[in-house]
């Protein structure tokens, strides 16, 4: 009886020691597959930005372009148009990034590249260096070397 009674026992303990590993083992693989989905997630977030902020970028070079080479006002009207559609579609991923990227080095890249951008203009409505083609052509650059030096920080982020 005693024999019988230390093999359920010995059964029991088993069981609930099996159990616990199983659970600890399904608590560890639910972390990892969070963990890699908010990865996806910011991946997502910095790759939209960048592409959104890379249209807009455009946007305001032939906006300012366009004014440099004397076109119509339509033409310009038109382009200022695109300009403002392009920069609304930057506000999401922007948000995006702020919310799932805590990192501040990421941050200050991503505020400085958008700030960067969004200079081309002035808030008269002509773009910063509307004057002349030298002008527009290093606003544009600095805020391609911004957009690179965005990429470069959220690579170096997400490689981590």
């Amino acid at each position: 009886m005693i024999s019988t009674l230390i093999a359920v026992l010995g059964t029991l303990a088993g069981v609930v020691i099996s159990g616990l590993f199983q659970h600890r083992a399904a608590g560890r693989t639910e972390a990892a597959a969070r963990t890699a989905e908010l990865r996806r997630e910011r991946l997502a977030a910095v790759t939209e930005l960048a592409g959104r902020i890379s249209a807009h970028r455009r946007a305001m070079y032939m906006r300012g372009d366009a004014r440099l080479r004397g076109e119509s006002a339509e033409r310009v009207e038109q382009l200022r148009a695109e300009s403002h559609v392009t920069r609304s579609e930057v506000t999401e991923p922007l948000v995006r990034v702020r919310i799932l990227v805590q990192d501040p080095a990421v941050r200050a890249a991503a505020d400085f590249m958008v700030a960067a951008t969004f200079g081309m203009r002035r808030a008269d409505g002509t773009t910063d260096a509307a004057l002349t083609r030298e002008g527009l052509t290093a606003a544009r650059e600095t805020a391609l070397d911004a957009h690179d030096a965005f990429v470069d920080v959220a690579g170096q982020y997400l490689s981590v």
